[in-house]
């Protein structure tokens, strides 16, 4: 993010508040009252998982489906079927 108050922009992704163990999303535009943001509900393990981690944001949509964020634990094999069960978005 560029700055921290709500005229900054950019994208910020960090571990989420305290325990500190799941993935956040925060966007802003820089127009001083927009921000989206979501934190997903798969709680990170601190064992040296890997995780697949992807962020959408379509500005178009209009709504706070905008944002998708889909987090898979050991993402060794994927389709189409466990990236949507593991996609969130914000509530609208």
């Amino acid at each position: 993010l560029s700055g921290t108050a709500n005229d900054g922009n950019g994208i910020r992704i960090d571990l989420g508040p305290v325990p500190g163990n799941s993935l956040r999303v925060l966007l802003r535009d820089g127009n001083g009252s927009t921000n989206t943001q979501h934190t997903h509900s798969l709680d990170l393990r601190t064992d040296g998982t890997w995780y697949f981690v992807a962020v959408r944001y379509d500005s178009t949509a209009g709504d706070r489906s905008a944002l998708r964020i889909s987090v898979l634990e050991n993402a060794d094999s994927t389709n189409a079927t466990t990236i949507a069960a593991a996609t969130e978005s914000p509530a609208a």
